[in-house]
């Protein structure tokens, strides 16, 4: 996470609890960080860094794991244009996050106006509106980055409305972000291992994080195996490129293990030329691995090309609800939105 991104960005999570410049302030004192071990970087934090560290994990991470899914670490990662929306005739099609009459008001503007919103789960919905429509806001209540005003939340039967962002995070919803947020001056593989050591609660081993603890040693390379970030593994997340910063960014969010998972803008930021192979990378882990996603979108040929249904929103309402085909025809949808050019 540079210091260029906006406080209100930061992952309601370790990441962004100790933040980047709680570690280190620059490059120069790198060598106080980390250290050589078996050709990779080693996280190696200073005591009063670790310190808070245990104090951040043990208040987040008090939860039995999630089982590992099974990884296709030998996937081949080559863009082929497939149409990934296809789902099995036998795809789940029962509610997992509703949300009822969900408001939320700033000043005299309600951003959210008792929106009536539904994943089903199994599916890729693609949220969609002009700037200013109410996507983000909604998103950040579901997940619990704001306090609805009105309305509930449901997630997997139960009510979400009033819980904190950790125990959504420990129930399951995961998110990664426009900005990416990351410990630049961690390796690939530290960013996910650490992670991956919030999410079991295993607040004793920091000092040891990739030289002692198979587990979770073996778990972060499969994950960057997954994303195809495994020769990046011990590259500093700083010197990775733009479009191999979105692919950690989301591999971070999928190491806690998510049963939903909200995606913003996953592919802003990169060239037109990498943006449909991130999509493939990120679409192929979320059917592999039974994940429904949400993902915000500005760019309509992903949109189109990736989503099983696409939930477009304007002025705090949701304006229309459809598959892919149905919101092409949809004329108040072209007019509003497409046909302006405004889908951010």
């Amino acid at each position: 996470m540079g210091a260029a991104q906006r406080p209100h960005h930061a992952r309601h999570s370790l990441l962004a609890v100790l933040g980047p410049h709680r570690v280190l302030h620059g490059p120069r004192r790198l060598s106080h960080l980390r250290g050589a071990h078996r050709g990779r970087d080693r996280l190696q934090l200073s005591r009063d860094v670790r310190r808070r560290v245990h104090r951040v994990l043990a208040a987040r991470a008090r939860h039995r794991a999630r089982p590992a899914r099974a990884h296709h670490a030998h996937r081949t990662r080559r863009h082929r244009h497939p149409d990934l929306r296809a789902r099995p005739a036998s795809a789940p099609t029962v509610s997992l996050l509703e949300t009822t009459a969900i408001t939320k008001t700033f000043g005299a503007n309600r951003a959210v106006d008792a929106v009536d919103f539904t994943v089903r789960a199994g599916e890729l919905l693609a949220l969609i509106g002009s700037n200013g429509a109410g996507k983000t806001t909604l998103v950040n209540l579901i997940s619990g980055l704001l306090r609805a005003d009105e309305g509930t939340i449901r997630f997997s039967g139960k009510d979400i409305t009033r819980q904190t962002v950790n125990q959504r995070i420990r129930a399951g919803i995961a998110r990664s972000f426009q900005l990416v947020n990351l410990f630049d001056h961690l390796s690939a593989f530290d960013n996910v291992a650490l992670t991956i050591f919030a999410r079991q609660g295993k607040t004793r081993s920091l000092t040891t994080l990739a030289g002692r603890d198979q587990a979770v040693a073996d778990e972060s390379m499969s994950i960057l195996k997954e994303f195809g970030l495994a020769p990046k593994a011990p590259t500093l997340a700083g010197g990775l490129s733009q479009g191999e910063r979105k692919l950690l960014d989301v591999a971070i969010a999928y190491a806690l293990r998510p049963t939903l998972l909200f995606l913003d803008e996953p592919t802003s930021g990169v060239s037109t030329r990498e943006k449909a192979p991130i999509m493939d990378v990120v679409t192929s882990i979320v059917r592999s691995g039974n994940i429904t996603a949400v993902v915000i979108e500005h760019d309509m040929d992903i949109v189109f090309r990736y989503s099983d249904r696409i939930v477009a929103m304007h002025q705090g309402a949701i304006l229309a609800d459809g598959t892919p085909d149905e919101i092409r025809r949809n004329e108040q949808v072209t007019t509003t939105l497409i046909g302006t050019g405004e889908t951010a």
